[in-house]
């Protein structure tokens, strides 16, 4: 979809990019080829779409034979979905976070794929975390910002609490950056594609565990162990990791968060 085309369907279905829906469309072929063109050639049976605005991934992914359904939030944009690709996916009218996990358990071998709205990128990647054993792959455009703590390594500014929860049960990599000049409106930051493949069992934690053990050791991010978890266990458990405790948790690695975890709880 080329920014002409996207005039008209905007003038044809009465609609205009929603700032509060963080709606910037792709309006650049090329980009939304090399998107597609990372989905494997075997071992996914359907695809997810989330958020396909007017398409511009969309016209490729119903190219490639397999079980698509499309995930849009915005009513005016669904009717051009419906009358433009109804016969070839299921659209579905609703907020992809809030769908029902049986629906993703009813699809096999899926993957999903998206331009995501930048307002709630980190709210679908928390979803898909909490969904991760149901999930195969994602490939997502995000801003780059969010790419690159997705990415981090310990020790570096970008490094968080997301960053250890996603790496701890999916390989991620970035494969390239897409200016501002590819969307409509023209967002004020880069983006950036990340591929996430998800493990069926954790790397190293129990995301039970780990959850509320992340919360805990990045709730004041410049402080060390020691004072983020002393109001929250008692001194023998807190002597059994006494290396760790005048680190921040920037500087652990999952092996590291895996030791606090087993000791703590």
């Amino acid at each position: 979809m080329n920014r002409q085309e996207l005039n008209k369907f905007l003038k044809k279905y009465n609609s205009v990019p929603r700032k509060k829906l963080s709606q910037n469309f792709m309006v650049d072929h090329t980009y939304a080829q090399r998107i597609v063109g990372l989905i494997p050639s075997s071992g996914i049976d359907s695809i997810v779409e989330v958020g396909p605005g007017f398409g511009s991934l969309t016209e490729h992914l119903v190219k490639l034979d397999k079980d698509l359904t499309l995930v849009e939030k915005d009513p005016q944009i669904c009717k051009f979905l419906i009358d433009r690709y109804q016969h070839q996916a299921e659209i579905i009218n609703a907020d992809f976070t809030k769908l029902n996990s049986d629906f993703f358990k009813s699809l096999k071998n899926y993957l999903i794929i998206g331009n995501v709205p930048y307002n709630v990128s980190k709210r679908i990647i928390r979803f898909m975390i909490d969904h991760h054993r149901e999930i195969n792959q994602a490939i997502i455009t995000l801003q780059q910002e969010v790419a690159s703590r997705l990415t981090a390594f310990p020790g570096t500014k970008d490094y968080g609490g997301l960053t250890v929860l996603l790496q701890n049960i999916a390989d991620i990599k970035k494969k390239f950056d897409i200016p501002p000049g590819v969307f409509f409106p023209q967002p004020k930051v880069n983006s950036s594609v990340v591929v996430i493949d998800f493990f069926t069992e954790p790397r190293f934690v129990d995301p039970e565990k780990l959850i509320p053990l992340i919360t805990l050791c990045f709730k004041h991010r410049r402080k060390t162990l020691r004072n983020n978890l002393k109001s929250s266990f008692e001194n023998s458990k807190l002597e059994s990791v006494e290396k760790y405790l005048e680190l921040r948790a920037e500087q652990l690695s999952l092996e590291d968060f895996k030791i606090l975890s087993e000791k703590l709880f």
